[in-house]
């Protein structure tokens, strides 16, 4: 009531309201701002997931496809010779017959891959410091100028060499196969797409390489209706020069495609720069004399710079010597207060190790700073501390060599039956073509044209049926016992090469022929697949370089020495009597299948580390 004596009614500001009463009040607005503010925002960040999704997709299959076609290049220049190295053999050495080439014949298929063992492992350590990329692009560049020099060749020797020396310059597979286990970050649905698609390039170039090489080698001779023009001159001079070119033009694409689509996936911290590859290479050249006259002096020196040492701690000043146990204390008292106390100790010297517990209570000007700074800065140097203990685990798994991969169990197991089946493998593919070409009766007689037409056909069922059937028992089976299955199947049926002669028509034949061989190479790409993921999975991503180089050491014996296998196997199954000439080709196939079986042996040996879910699928224990 105010002072004229009448009612005063008291006037109620909603602070809230707008002008429009039935608006709802403002803290309900800001509610509802926020609330598509943050839908906003996730919708944003869902965008950003997607577009990252898509980008990474993008670049692992570029570098995917990339890998796929510097295997299939590096394939095609090992196989497109083994359907005309005898006839090039014959062509080179005056005097050979169909019959006694075969020696001839693997001593010029094998030569690549024995060029490859004396280089694979370093290619391995050159991966692990100058990157997957450089290794893939000079091992593809290389072959390209090998491949042309090779179709000059014009004599036996010169073929040889070369052959060797592209071998020497090739790392491919080494590190195709660790990049596609590294650029999967970990997806092992992506790791299993990823290396069957490459590794299957593996069984594509096995195909095409024989196809192309038998329909194209001597090219005049077989194809007489054909005007070569002006190069009929150079092709009657070097005969096998027109597969060599194609396989020249592949190794130029793969490389166009490593350096626009290859993501590098060794870390940066690691990677030394390509453009000190040749300047590194003449010092470690230059160094060898020093390095072995100090491996030979090395320990009495060892013993000398001890005892330096020792005099050093000996007569060290107070000032030094309370510094060195004041960092020494910093080591064990922060390993203490962090529970971490084996590692710290592992780095810190034999004085301190005897004297833990003293460091832990001895009174020191330090002490109190170092237990403050502690308990300051624990999240700091918790992070530093396990920094630290990272890095020297991973210098430890860097200085990763032969002796201590091999006393991996696992791996050994993985590299014998990788090493057993690439031989007997090698040697079935060797041993077709001199089956197909002999002229005896335990032969097909055929020529090239005909190796080559089969080789396409097995081709066709490989393209179609490949992938699927390795995707399909991924998803199945797992694992193990895809890698196990397919063992089975990839050189075991050679068994059946033989029947062949039974068949009446050259038509059967080869029909017969192409489906056989192409079972075969479905199933030898898919446990290749398959054991190359469960030997990359064995050891610490570090180590897969290094290990794919030790691999590819084994495997270059088994590609080298089974060609050479295979062309004594059937000089001897044809021409010394040890069997009647007619069942030669039982006895070759019953030694080549008797090898498969072994590997697979060797391969089911291998543990399971997989189960199987409710829903059908495998999964790692």
């Amino acid at each position: 009531m105010n002072s004229s004596g009448k009612q005063t009614i008291p006037r109620v500001v909603n602070y809230g309201a707008t002008d429009d009463d039935d608006d709802e009040p403002s803290f309900a607005d800001g509610g509802k701002s926020r609330r598509r503010s943050t839908m906003s925002n996730i919708r944003q960040s869902m965008v950003n997931i997607a577009e990252q999704t898509r980008e990474a997709l993008h670049s692992h299959t570029m570098s995917s496809l990339a890998l796929c076609s510097s295997v299939l290049s590096m394939m095609y220049l090992l196989m497109s010779a083994f359907p005309y190295s005898g006839f090039m053999a014959m062509q080179l050495i005056p005097g050979l017959t169909h019959e006694s080439a075969g020696t001839y014949a693997g001593i010029l298929s094998g030569s690549f891959m024995i060029g490859r063992l004396f280089s694979a492992y370093p290619w391995g350590v050159i991966c692990d410091r100058y990157g997957r990329k450089f290794v893939l692009l000079f091992s593809t560049a290389s072959s390209a100028i090998l491949m042309v020099a090779f179709g000059f060749s014009y004599s036996f020797p010169y073929a040889v060499c070369v052959r060797f020396f592209t071998g020497m310059c090739n790392g491919t597979m080494i590190a195709a196969r660790v990049s596609v286990t590294e650029l999967a970050k970990g997806n092992h649905d992506l790791e299993a797409r990823g290396m069957g698609l490459v590794m299957s390039m593996v069984g594509f170039g096995m195909l095409i390489g024989p196809a192309i090489g038998g329909v194209l080698s001597e090219p005049v001779t077989q194809h007489p209706d054909v005007d070569f023009g002006a190069f009929e001159g150079v092709l009657l001079k070097f005969p096998f020069l027109l597969p060599n070119l194609i396989g020249a033009l592949l190794s130029a694409l793969a490389t166009m495609q490593i350096i626009f689509s290859v993501e590098e996936t060794l870390p940066e911290d690691k990677l030394r720069s390509p453009k000190h590859f040749v300047p590194d290479a003449m010092r470690w050249l230059g160094g060898l004399p020093s390095k072995a006259w100090k491996s030979l002096t090395s320990g009495r020196n060892s013993e000398n710079e001890s005892g330096g040492e020792y005099d050093a701690v000996d007569t060290t000043d107070d000032e030094d010597s309370e510094s060195a146990s004041i960092a020494e204390d910093l080591k064990i008292i922060e390993s203490h207060h962090f529970g971490e106390v084996g590692d710290a100790v592992a780095m810190s010297t034999r004085s301190s190790r005897a004297s833990f517990s003293a460091a832990l209570h001895r009174p020191s000007r330090a002490r109190s700073s170092l237990l403050s700074t502690l308990a300051t800065l624990e999240e700091g140097a918790k992070k530093s501390f396990r920094d630290s203990v990272k890095s020297s685990g991973d210098e430890t798994h860097a200085s990763a060599n032969i002796s201590s991969l091999m006393a991996n169990e696992r791996v050994r197991e993985c590299l014998t039956s990788y090493w057993c089946m690439t031989f007997a493998s090698t040697a079935a593919g060797e041993v077709f073509p001199l089956f197909a070409m002999a002229r005896s009766p335990g032969g097909l007689g055929v020529e090239e044209t005909a190796i080559g037409v089969i080789g396409a056909g097995s081709g066709l069922l490989f393209c179609v049926c490949q992938y699927f059937i390795f995707a399909a028992s991924m998803k199945r089976l797992g694992l193990h016992k895809t890698m196990v299955y397919s063992g089975f199947l990839s050189v075991t049926p050679a068994i059946f090469i033989p029947l062949s002669l039974l068949f009446n028509t050259k038509a059967g034949v080869m029909t017969y022929l192409s489906i056989l061989n192409g079972i075969m190479l479905i199933f030898f790409s898919n446990w290749n697949a398959a054991l190359t993921i469960t030997q990359n999975r064995a050891v610490d991503p570090s180590e897969r370089a290094k290990l794919n180089g030790l691999a590819a050491v084994g495997a270059s014996v088994g590609r080298g020495g089974g060609p050479l296998f295979a062309g004594i196997l059937v000089t001897l199954s044809y021409t010394s009597g040890i069997v009647p000439t007619a069942f030669g080709s039982i006895l070759i196939y019953f030694v080549i299948s008797a090898m498969g079986f072994g590997a697979f042996v060797l391969t089911s040996k291998l543990e399971d580390d997989e189960v199987i879910t409710e829903d059908g699928s495998a999964q790692e224990k």
